[in-house]
């Protein structure tokens, strides 16, 4: 393959690529301001389906006024790669939720909760669900 014909190739691979990213719908998850993670997929039912269990398990896991950022962490499961904020499930990440954000879902699910640490036990109590 030629210079010209290798160009050429990443060129519409590109185009391909954003073509792709256009039609891929997503919802970010936020609270008191903070995004915490961004959903993708590839229909607006399936993401908007997701982020809703997602809203019911995180105010399941703010009602829990002890949480600490050590609480939050990823742990294998028998379906892959998960989040969970002491012993309750938050997420299971998935190897699309990788692809999606161009890596792996494990590095994924360490990003996501690096985050949700960070955030959900700072979280001043007028900004928990009530318990």
């Amino acid at each position: 393959m030629n210079k010209k014909t290798a160009l050429v190739a990443l060129c519409l691979l590109a185009s391909i690529k954003v073509a792709l990213s256009a039609l891929m719908f997503h919802e970010t998850l936020g609270i008191g301001g903070t995004e915490l993670i961004t959903l993708r997929g590839p229909t607006q039912e399936g993401v908007h389906e997701r982020a809703d269990v997602l809203y019911l398990r995180l105010n399941a896991i703010l009602s829990d006024s002890t949480l600490e950022s050590e609480d939050i962490q990823v742990r294998k499961i028998p379906s892959g790669t998960a989040i969970f904020a002491k012993e309750r499930l938050f997420v299971t990440v998935t190897p699309r939720d990788g692809a999606y954000n161009q890596t792996t879902c494990e590095k994924q699910a360490q990003a996501w909760c690096k985050r949700l640490a960070e955030t959900l036990p700072t979280l001043k109590s007028a900004e928990r669900p009530p318990v």
